[in-house]
């Protein structure tokens, strides 16, 4: 599994609490997950606006740094059917990984995560890595595949509301009371051992796992799996909150009916298998 750690900076550097420090007590599940994209049959979100902006200030600022874009940046407002407001990405011209692909990629996260992004910067380099910061903004470097995108917007929701500490105290007691994290990199710290886990747990939602006892809201399908970004439920304030004008019958499937004509087969049978999840997971 990509993560954040390939960058190598610390979580101070990251804005991360320094009281989030490597745990100790706790044992690997696994040494990591490279071997498999946990979250392979996300369906895209459709992209109903995209049009070239002026490159954001926050994004200037990287140009010419031969660590983050050493050529030129352009940047795109984006709005997906299932967010009334539009999200900002920036790419640099020699990125590995192209804009469509981008768009696909953040479009496939659950929009219960999507509508804490913050500004997506997408750099050059070979290596696949990721670094976000406590505002929400996220720096994609090489061919960053979905459970990395799925791992960084959990952060981008952990870190948007500073006094809530997602990942502490609540999490370190549930640490503490456990023998076990996911992976070797689960141990850096608890944030991101709650961004590993977090990765795991839409992955058993998609294959119909079992919610935990006293799952975070965000675990519950609702928000998760919601079909616009006005979700209303007692997590941290959202960057993006506004329910799109009109919301497309593509995939977000708990409200369409298999007599909607305007379904392709192919959506259809998605329809179908996505339907009896969404009964199986309200019957848990």
């Amino acid at each position: 599994m990509q993560t954040d750690s390939m960058l190598g900076y610390s979580p101070v550097l990251l804005g991360i609490p320094a009281h989030c420090v490597t745990l100790t007590g706790v044992e690997p599940q696994e040494p990591d997950f490279s071997s498999f994209d946990p979250i392979p049959t996300l369906p895209p979100a459709y992209i109903t606006q995209s049009q070239s902006i002026d490159l954001p200030a926050y994004c200037v600022s990287f140009v010419g740094n031969a660590l983050e874009c050493s050529t030129n940046m352009t940047a795109l407002q984006v709005q997906f059917e299932d967010c009334g407001s539009g999200f900002t990405v920036c790419r640099c011209a020699d990125a590995e990984m192209s804009m469509d692909t981008v768009l696909d990629r953040f479009g496939r996260v659950p929009v219960g995560l999507h509508r804490y992004a913050g500004t997506i910067i997408i750099l050059s380099d070979t290596s696949p890595h990721v670094y976000n910061i406590t505002t929400g903004q996220t720096h994609f470097f090489a061919d960053v595949q979905m459970n990395s995108w799925v791992h960084e917007m959990m952060h981008a929701f952990d870190f948007s509301d500073p006094n809530m500490e997602m990942s502490a105290p609540g999490w370190a007691a549930a640490i503490a009371a456990d023998s076990c994290v996911p992976d070797n990199y689960s141990l850096t710290n608890r944030v991101e051992d709650f961004a590993q886990v977090s990765v795991l747990k839409v992955y058993s939602l998609l294959y119909g796992g079992n919610l935990p006892p006293g799952t975070f809201e965000l675990y519950n399908p609702g928000p998760l799996f919601g079909n616009n970004c006005d979700i209303v439920d007692n997590g941290p304030p959202a960057s993006h909150t506004e329910p799109p004008a009109v919301l497309h019958p593509s995939q977000f499937l708990i409200l369409f009916s298999e007599s909607d004509t305007s379904l392709s087969s192919a959506r259809l049978d998605a329809f179908r298998l996505f339907s009896q999840l969404a009964v199986d997971l309200n019957q848990i």
